[in-house]
């Protein structure tokens, strides 16, 4: 690149001294320069002569048109051709003697030219035998010493250099090509970089880089696998170092395979965690030769988490309880699965097959008959004597006697074998009291029935006398005739008492009568 860019600067500064040096040799005129090329045998007449064919480049590297061009050929010159520089150009071909031929040509115009084909039957003809003149002068040969040789050689220089600038970068470009397909192959042939030889065009530094980048791709986690064992890291972790990589390559390539291993194995299993007899296959993939004991290890840790993750989410809590729990708490511990991690899947069965026991015994009708079925062999004794007292209390608990109905019903009953003497005689005092409870509660219901009668009439008699007072009081200090008002069914009194009292009324009614004379 470095290389590239100093031919750039070369090319720049050889354009920069042309631009100033060309205007000033070939300023305001035209000038004509020919270059005269080798003569080639092309045809052998019946004559026995031979017939040469040359080239001659006429050029206008002056600043202006050179008009009425004039281009004089003397040789034994069999035919001649002139081809157009542009459309409108004009030109004429004509003998002048034997052997001189005469070219007219209308105008060449700046930075153009013109290419004459020639055919002689002599060796061809020199630049001695070429004359040319136009309008502004006549013709040079191109290497004549003098500005005009200077200018060319310039212009050689510059196209030189222009050549040299140009095969610099096509090189570089060739190269920057090869090494981009070089970056693609590291991308999806990474084990084919890794095979092959440097090149030559390219660095030390850039090609390993590129052995590097193929050793990250290989060694990277695959979008998609359908098996562990057909990944590359599974791979070289079993392999041995190939001739073609390097000690601090190889070394590299197995702590990142390491590396690598773990996430692959999580995927592996991630992806048949609902398949149970697929994990179990898992299992049984064998452990690559060159993995670390410390990966391994991790390995097995999270397998066997998941592994009894996976067994675990089969399980329906509080469902009835099947053999197959049972089974998996006496099932002997897998080959890979930690010991840790199968107690604590086996801890977490007893735990629910407890809980089913526990809360089966609510529901069932004879809790403590229903215990006696089942199997006890994977619960401890505290647990045993735990859940045959809870099955006991549950079973006496369906005793409870709330009325004298259900105190007669259980006396009426003779003693459960299951239940204890000392219970038993419990329920019996229970209900014998509750039954002289019911006694003892109807006695003081008819009780409170007599006293609220006996209260009621009380408050009658009362209110009747209450009524005779204010009718006495009436009679006797407000109006005597009040006796007169009284009606059958308003009378309060007796009938003796109430003749007693009208007598009483005529008397009063006699003495106040006695009283106003």
């Amino acid at each position: 690149m470095k290389n590239a860019l100093y031919t750039l600067v070369v090319l720049i500064i050889a354009g920069i001294i042309l631009a100033i040096i060309n205007p000033k040799l070939s300023k305001d005129k035209s000038d004509i320069r020919y270059v005269l090329g080798p003569s080639v045998p092309i045809e052998t007449l019946k004559d026995g002569y031979t017939i040469y064919a040359q080239q001659l480049n006429i050029y206008n590297i002056g600043d202006v048109e050179a008009k009425n061009l004039l281009i004089s050929l003397r040789g034994d010159i069999t035919s001649v051709d002139v081809p157009k520089d542009i459309e409108k150009d004009v030109f004429s071909i004509y003998k002048e003697g034997i052997d001189i031929t005469n070219i007219s040509y209308s105008s060449l115009l700046p930075a153009r030219s013109l290419r004459i084909s020639i055919r002689t039957k002599s060796k061809g003809i020199s630049s001695s035998e070429i004359y040319i003149s136009h309008s502004q002068g006549k013709g040079k040969e191109g290497l004549e010493i003098g500005y005009g040789y200077l200018i060319k050689a310039l212009a050689n220089f510059a196209v030189i250099v222009y050549v040299l600038f140009t095969l610099v970068w096509v090189l570089y470009g060739a190269k920057s090509l090869y090494v981009e397909r070089l970056e693609r192959q590291v991308k999806h042939e990474s084990l084919y970089i890794l095979k092959k030889k440097r090149p030559i065009i390219i660095s030390k530094e850039k090609w390993s880089k590129l052995r590097y980048e193929a050793i990250d791709v290989l060694t990277s986690i695959p979008y998609h696998f359908s098996k562990l064992e057909d990944t590359f890291c599974y791979k070289i972790l079993n392999s041995e170092k190939g001739d073609y990589l390097s000690v601090e390559e190889w070394e590299t390539i197995l702590s990142r395979a390491d590396k690598a291993m773990v996430e692959l194995y999580e995927r592996q299993t991630m992806m048949e965690i609902y398949n149970h007899e697929k994990l179990i296959d898992i299992l049984k993939i064998p452990k690559p030769e060159n993995i670390t004991d410390s990966t391994w290890n991790k390995i097995v840790k999270n397998f066997s988490d998941s592994f009894v993750y996976s067994k675990l989410r089969k399980i329906k809590y509080l469902s009835s309880l099947s053999s197959n729990l049972l089974e998996d708490i006496k099932a002997n511990r897998p080959n890979g699965i930690t010991q840790k991690s199968w107690d604590e899947y086996i801890a977490y069965l007893q735990t629910l097959y407890i809980q089913n026991i526990y809360y089966r015994l609510y529901l069932s009708v004879n809790p403590i008959e229903y215990l006696d079925n089942q199997d006890k062999s994977v619960l401890d004794n505290e647990l045993l004597v735990d859940m045959g007292k809870r099955a006991y209390e549950i079973m006496i608990s369906k005793y409870f006697i709330r009325d004298k109905d259900d105190a007669k019903k259980f006396l009426e009953l003779e003693k459960p074998e299951w239940m204890i003497k000392g219970d038993y005689d419990k329920l019996v005092d229970t209900a014998k009291k509750i039954q002289k409870l019911d006694i003892i509660i109807e006695e003081n219901e008819s009780l409170k029935k007599r006293l609220y009668s006996d209260s009621i009439n009380l408050a009658e008699r009362v209110e009747l006398l209450d009524k005779k007072l204010e009718f006495l009081h009436k009679l006797l200090n407000e109006d005597p005739s009040v006796i007169d008002r009284v009606e059958d069914h308003t009378n309060l009194f007796s009938v003796g008492n109430y003749e007693n009292l009208k007598k009483l009324a005529t008397y009063i009614k006699k003495l106040a009568a006695s009283k106003e004379i």
